[in-house]
This record gives C-alpha cells, structure tokens and sequence, in this order.
C-alpha cells in the first residue's frame, strides 16, 4: 500500500509541474525506504524498525532524482536540464533581434520607397533640361547662320563705320552663344550627379532589403 500511495503522489506532482512549469510549485513527497532491503550483517530489528521510515524531498520531472530543497532542485533542474532546450533569457534576446531586424527593415523600405521617388522625379527633371538643350541647339543653329551673314555682311562693306558694328554685333552674338552652352552644360552635369548618387543609393538599399 505505501508503495502505490508514493506513485500516485508521483503522478500528480509531475502533472502538477507540467501545468504550472514552476519548479518551486513542486509538491514535497514521502518515498518509503523498506529498511529489509538495506538489511546487512549485524542489524538488529530496531534497525530494520527505524529503517521504515520514509524518506521525504522534492523530486526533478525530468530524472526523477529527490533534493532535500525547492531550491537545490531548481539549480540541479536549470544546471542538467535546462541545456535541453532555450532559457527564457536566450528566447527575450532572440526577441529583441527580431524586433530590431524588423524595424531596421521597415525604415529600410521607406527610405528604398523615397529614394525611388526621388529619382523618379530627376528622371523627369532631365528629360526637361534635354528639352532645353535641345531648344537651345536649335537656336545655337539659328544664331551660327546669323553669324554667317554678318560675316559675309563685313567682307563686301567698305565703310568702316559699318564694319565697326558689325564687329560689335558679331562679338555680342558670339558672347550670347558662349554663355548659352556654358549655362546648358552647367546644368546638364548637375542633373546627371544628382542622379548618379541617388542611383548608387537605391542601388544599396535593394540589396540590403533582398538579403
């Protein structure tokens, strides 16, 4: 009879660890300890008589070992038993990387989502300027031939008075013409710098957001 009261007692502490997972929940159990089988030579009958008595402690789930304390048990359960799997401090730690990564990649994204936009609008900036540029090609070929005819106007007169201004309207339209192509390709470089280092940049947030 003491041997099935110590079982059941045994089921209904581990089924009690298993619905708390609290070692210190623990319930304290009695394991009778026959004294007939530590029986050796020279035991009297008051020997075997005090042998009876039970052994109490609390018992480890996993080996089933007793320990006298809630706490030995708790440091034998967290030293041999609780390598078997992850400690709540490792899982809080995988937790906050995870929740780091995840909110590292979502201001990833949103920069990713600006700097599309960005580019999008200077690519749309820079089909502008070639308009102009090609505007200012057409007019560039308008004043060439302008230049032309001024210049065949100072060969054939011979008043110098004449040629004096014509001079002075061929060095304006020259000046006019220089300070146009200088203007054009000032902005062309711009535009395009502009663009190549928002293009280096999205190129390094897609590949951060495809690992």
């Amino acid at each position: 009879m003491r041997g099935a009261s110590a079982a059941i007692r045994l089921k209904m502490a581990y089924r009690n660890f298993l619905k708390t997972e609290k070692l210190d929940d623990f319930l304290q159990i009695s394991l009778p300890v026959r004294g007939h089988d530590r029986e050796g030579p020279g035991k009297s009958p008051q020997d075997d008589t005090s042998s009876d008595q039970s052994a109490e402690g609390f018992l480890c789930p996993k080996c089933l070992k007793a320990f006298p304390t809630p706490e030995t048990l708790q440091s034998h359960y967290e030293t041999d038993h609780e390598v078997e799997g992850l400690s709540m401090e490792e899982i809080t730690e995988i937790q906050r990387r995870l929740h780091e990564a995840l909110v590292n990649n979502a201001h990833l994204e949103q920069e990713k989502k600006h700097l599309e936009q960005k580019a999008a609008q200077l690519a749309q900036d820079y089909v502008t300027v070639k308009a102009h540029s090609d505007e200012g090609d057409s007019v560039q070929l308008s004043m060439k031939e302008r230049l032309k005819v001024l210049e065949a106007q100072v060969a054939h007169r011979e008043s110098i008075d004449d040629t004096a201004v014509l001079r002075q309207e061929l060095v304006q339209v020259q000046r006019v013409m220089d300070e146009l192509n200088q203007e054009r390709e000032r902005e062309r470089d711009e535009l395009k710098t502009e663009l190549d280092l928002y293009k280096e940049k999205y190129g390094d947030i897609h590949k951060e957001t495809s690992r």
